[in-house]
């Protein structure tokens, strides 16, 4: 129950920026935002069980990770922003950004409720430029005149996000520790 605990509450803690950058700085809307977050737990609640699902059936760490990996990006573009939302006509960039942003929400919590210790640092690290950079920009995006913020955030955020996938792909090709779970 504890892991089941943690990985939803990883799972919002990274959807956080993009998701209060949308829902109250661009909209000023805080009822959508408690709606989402309601929303994102019971979607965290499902991969939780899906990531146990493959865990049990995917032996290969590597494949099961990248498998694990485009189910989330593919699943948040795919599912929700395109047949869900009907964002399919948004630029290309700001497409990557949001297969980007979904691969950061579902897959952080597989991340960070592995117990192994060669994870540590990427784990610190990435927890590390996420907290600067989700200060910096609502910072920026407080700070900024309402005619120049949804174009700074927008390429922000996408930027952001796209940079957090650095931390995945490490976790997605670094070695287990021998005889140790990843």
């Amino acid at each position: 129950m504890k892991m089941f605990i943690k990985f939803i509450l990883v799972g919002l803690l990274f959807s956080f920026l993009g998701e209060f950058v949308l829902k109250i700085l661009w909209n000023n809307d805080p009822g959508a935002f408690l709606r989402t977050i309601l929303i994102y737990t019971l979607l965290l609640a499902a991969l939780y069980f899906i990531n146990k699902i493959l865990d049990y059936n995917i032996s290969n760490k590597f494949r099961l990770n990248l498998i694990y990996y485009l189910i989330s990006g593919l699943l948040g573009l795919v599912v929700i922003e395109w047949i869900i939302l009907g964002t399919i006509s948004n630029p290309i960039p700001i497409q990557v950004g949001m297969f980007a942003f979904w691969t950061v929400t579902f897959m952080m919590p597989r991340l960070f409720t592995s117990d192994s210790p060669n994870l540590d640092k990427i784990k610190k690290s990435a927890l590390k430029f996420y907290l600067w950079y989700t200060t910096g920009t609502i910072l920026v995006g407080l700070l900024l005149p309402s005619e120049s913020k949804v174009f700074f955030l927008a390429w922000f955020m996408t930027i952001g996000y796209i940079f957090l996938n650095s931390y995945l792909g490490k976790f997605i090709v670094v070695k287990p520790l021998k005889n140790g779970p990843i």
